[in-house]
């Protein structure tokens, strides 16, 4: 890597780490299929091409007063300064600087719409910060963890991942192993091997994002994305319909029989998105099923493992039980300060190295101040936030059992809120699946994100939201 790119990167990205982001959309208007908006984040950076955020921007409609439904995109254009990157299967697409720079973006939007349904529509507008991992080698396994990749003929060497070509297991320097385990299968070359260029978001998804997809839903959706039943009148106990610590998200005792209004009250004074809320606090609590919905719902697509060591690790040699922040260091957050706000943090928070805890906080809460290094941030290679920090990533491995070839969700849920991709893992019955949850908060589990031990404990419990979108 040029080193003077290098070191201009890590100075843009260490201004970045002044504060969680706060992606605001306003002056929305609607006109037929066109649609115009005005979008700002904070702390977005670009240092070249291969170091940059960016914003993934989609659409829902809800054509003649019915249900909401996904609205793909046709055209977009944004202001000076900016550029856009449409998906090539329209269902949204990225905003992002032009030019280097960093701090706060705002641009203007104008975009029409392909597909929308009847004479009149309500149009939302969401945007999900992401950043962006370049195409090219990383390695995968950091030599120590228990089944984490290996060259397959010696176990202590980590596995260079060169290309998306299908990988055979096997005992010889082209091969690859899971460390300690004698038998494997091949990985085929449409499994996602993390060398090809994507997004990954930024940030755990909020509490207020969750609550933004669940009024998107029809009841009967709505019923199998949260925990608690829905009945009228809600019984006081049940309206955190999460179930969960720490988890804010409520509805009203008196609900109607159709869709329920949701909304993020930590106050508990029955009026919802309020400063002290918890808004803007990571959403823990959430099942496998819950977290593949929601990724399908956005268009987005569940990380497999190697993409998310590539992610987190990026070209750099492993560190032997490093954390996602790409050091040994951690310790837990003590004192809460300004809980529930968006200025929420820790005491130590910006000072002590890789900060993990065993309950939500606010996405970002641990990037403070021009000066943050990657360490104290919390951040992976590519400056994205929390992924060891407080609570668990879903991906996942292959095996024969699966044959996921990296589809992103389409933005349409089936009628009971399910995601429908094809080639997208079954929720785990049993063990030895495709799919895992990941818990980096439990005493001193190696690698923040779990990148080698515990890549392959298989869980259904429940964890927070990251996802890609592979370019």
């Amino acid at each position: 890597m040029n080193k003077l790119l290098f070191t201009l990167f890590i100075v843009i990205l260490q201004f970045s780490f002044a504060k969680a982001n706060n992606v605001q959309i306003t002056n929305l208007s609607v006109s037929a299929s066109s649609v115009t908006f005005d979008i700002s984040w904070e702390n977005s950076w670009r240092s070249g091409l291969d170091y940059h955020d960016a914003v993934w921007v989609f659409f829902k409609q809800a054509p003649n007063g019915s249900a909401w439904t996904h609205a793909n995109l046709d055209v977009a254009s944004v202001g000076t300064g900016y550029q856009t990157v449409i998906s090539s299967d329209n269902v949204g697409f990225f905003i992002r600087r032009a030019a280097n720079g960093s701090g706060l973006s705002f641009t203007t939007v104008s975009a029409t719409l392909d597909g929308l349904i009847g004479m009149f529509q309500d149009i939302k507008v969401f945007a999900i910060e992401m950043v962006y991992v370049p195409q090219g080698d990383f390695y995968a396994g950091d030599t120590v963890g228990d089944r984490c990749f290996s060259r397959g003929d010696d176990e202590s060497i980590p596995l260079l991942i060169t290309s998306e070509g299908a990988l055979s297991y096997g005992s010889t320097s082209s091969d690859f192993k899971y460390k300690g385990e004698a038998t494997g299968s091949d990985i085929p070359a449409s499994y996602p091997k993390g060398y090809n260029a994507s997004y990954t978001t930024k940030y755990l998804a909020t509490q207020q994002q969750y609550v933004d997809f669940l009024n998107c839903l029809t009841r009967t959706q709505q019923e199998n994305m949260v925990v608690e039943e829905l009945i009228s009148p809600m019984p006081e106990d049940t309206r955190d319909v999460m179930a969960v610590y720490s988890h804010y998200i409520h509805c009203d005792e008196i609900i109607p029989n159709g869709p329920v209004t949701f909304y993020v009250d930590r106050n508990g004074n029955d009026i919802g998105g309020e400063g002290n809320d918890g808004g803007s606090y990571s959403c823990n609590g959430l099942t496998p099923t819950m977290i593949l919905s929601y990724l399908d719902w956005a268009g987005l697509s569940p990380h497999s493992n190697l993409e998310m060591e590539k992610a987190c690790r990026g070209p750099l040699l492993p560190i032997p039980s490093e954390y996602s922040w790409g050091s040994t260091d951690y310790t837990t957050g003590n004192s809460v300060l300004y809980a529930g706000t968006d200025s929420m943090k820790y005491a130590n928070s910006g000072i002590d190295a890789g900060i993990k805890t065993s309950h939500p906080a606010r996405v970002g809460c641990n990037a403070l101040s021009a000066g943050s290094t990657r360490t104290t941030a919390g951040a992976t290679f590519y400056g994205a936030m929390d992924y060891g920090a407080h609570g668990a990533v879903i991906k996942m491995k292959y095996s024969a059992t699966t044959s996921f070839d990296g589809a992103h969700g389409d933005g349409i849920l089936s009628l009971e809120g399910y995601n429908n991709v094809i080639n997208w893992p079954e929720i785990p019955s049993s063990s030895h699946h495709s799919i895992v949850l990941a818990y980096p908060q439990s005493g001193t589990i190696v690698n923040g994100v779990s990148l080698s031990a515990n890549a392959y404990n298989y869980s259904t419990a429940s964890g927070n939201i990251v996802g890609c979108r592979r370019l």
